[in-house]
């Protein structure tokens, strides 16, 4: 288990000091901000991972689980503790898979781990820039932006500082 956690702390940290919309920087091009999803996505399945792992251990301290030698018993007390993990993997991927960088001449997005979605958004086209949030994200200070062009409307959810990205860029786009 502590081996997951520190494969896990490797990889954000590597894909978090460099990023892929690094590489596509122009020359004279600065990042003003940069943002991912707030790890707030993470905490609910951390929880239920948490709660299943007390079930788990106080059902064997009680002995309501028996000697665990009937496979059938095993994989009905194992299987929530699996099913958080799975569900924590796939939220640590969609954290991972998620940045928005403003630079002094353009919005750049990226989405996806496998298969890679980037936009490019020079900010002379940008006509608009929404902000929503929750209770919690506002208590958290995450949300959702939308920033719209002439040709489109571009959503990222559950971003960190959200407010701040819409400010940066409205500050950019008027020089």
């Amino acid at each position: 288990m502590l081996a997951f956690f520190v494969a896990l702390s490797n990889i954000l940290r590597y894909t978090i000091n460099m990023s892929y919309l690094d590489k596509h920087l122009q020359p004279g091009e600065n990042i003003l901000i940069r943002t991912r999803r707030s790890a707030i996505i993470l905490v609910d399945t951390i929880f239920f991972a948490i709660l299943a792992l007390v079930f788990l251990v106080g059902f064997y301290y009680f002995g309501w689980l028996g000697d665990l030698s009937n496979l059938l018993r095993a994989c009905i007390a194992f299987a929530p503790l699996l099913v958080c993990l799975l569900l924590l993997l796939l939220d640590i991927i969609s954290f991972i898979e998620l940045e928005l960088i403003v630079t002094n001449k353009r919005v750049l997005g990226k989405k996806g781990f496998k298969a890679l979605s980037v936009i490019e958004i020079p900010l002379g086209q940008i006509t608009n820039t929404e902000v929503g949030q929750s209770i919690f994200g506002r208590v958290f200070d995450y949300g959702m932006i939308t920033i719209s062009t002439a040709s489109g409307q571009f959503d990222y959810e559950k971003i960190r500082k959200p407010l701040e990205i819409q400010r940066t860029i409205n500050q950019a786009r008027l020089g």
